[in-house]
């Protein structure tokens, strides 16, 4: 019953390979760079009650330790080239990165979804007499105070399924989520500007049915479905460009070559 209520929320298969592929791309570019990150928030909840996204979530959190900022600077510089541009988060100085795509051989169906990838710097200091990861950004620590992760918690990192994909995580979590408040045998719904009144007005009719938090197993077993996808090395998803400005025309080329004869091209 549950899963039926809240339907309108889960992301369509479709988008959500998009979400995927999106997410690939960003990964690979931050293993290109060397850059060490694991997952964070609702991600890293995501990940472990439900082996990938949580099916009504609708951006990617990440967690960048200070030390690779250095590297964060080549990576940023190197984004356009492979789809990606910044979103409304920009500078090192706000600890948050966010990243948008921005390409048609992300979308892949030509339909220009927003997305967000939030790259959040972490600062490491003592808190409450733990060493620890904590955002660095004012707002994020004004907003959420008991969001620290335990240094011990975090290291060595551990690989985990994400959907189609492979993304790092902390070898454990379960202090960050007494810390946060997340829980794996019950579920809150938190969403973004875009469903938000959606969302409310599930969430009330949810209350109303004493369904809420939502403890439905159904619901937290549940994997977000995705449509089928080919993921591919970086390189394929790099964008070609001319000093003529044609870049986006070969994007497009790329694009229509790979649905019709079901290969890379090599333009």
């Amino acid at each position: 019953m549950v899963k039926e209520l809240i339907e309108p929320l889960i992301m369509n298969p479709t988008k959500r390979a998009v979400y995927y592929r999106f997410t690939h791309v960003v990964l690979k570019l931050l293993e290109k760079h060397n850059i060490e990150y694991f997952a964070h928030s609702g991600t890293l909840l995501g990940i472990a009650r439900h082996n990938g996204f949580i099916p009504w979530d609708d951006d990617v959190d990440v967690m960048v330790p200070e030390d690779f900022e250095e590297n964060l600077e080549a990576f940023l510089a190197d984004i356009e080239n492979y789809g990606l541009k910044l979103g409304t988060s920009k500078t090192f100085e706000s600890g948050l990165i966010q990243l948008v795509p921005n390409s048609d051989m992300i979308f892949d169906n030509g339909y220009p979804y927003f997305m967000g990838f939030d790259i959040f710097i972490g600062v490491r200091e003592e808190i409450k007499g733990f060493d620890c990861y904590f955002y660095k950004s004012k707002d994020f620590r004004r907003w959420f105070k008991k969001n620290w992760f335990p240094y011990e918690e975090i290291y060595p990192l551990q690989e985990y399924k994400f959907g189609p994909l492979k993304m790092m995580g902390p070898k454990k979590f379960d202090r960050y989520f007494k810390n946060s408040g997340f829980k794996l045998d019950e579920a809150i719904i938190k969403v973004h500007n875009a469903t938000k009144e959606l969302a409310k007005d599930i969430v009330s009719d949810l209350e109303d049915k004493k369904l809420y938090p939502i403890t439905d197993k159904a619901v937290l077993n549940m994997e977000a479905p995705y449509d089928d996808i080919i993921l591919h090395d970086l390189e394929y998803y790099r964008v070609k460009s001319t000093s003529s400005g044609t870049g986006g025309l070969l994007d497009k080329l790329r694009l229509y070559l790979k649905k019709t004869f079901g290969k890379q091209s090599s333009l």
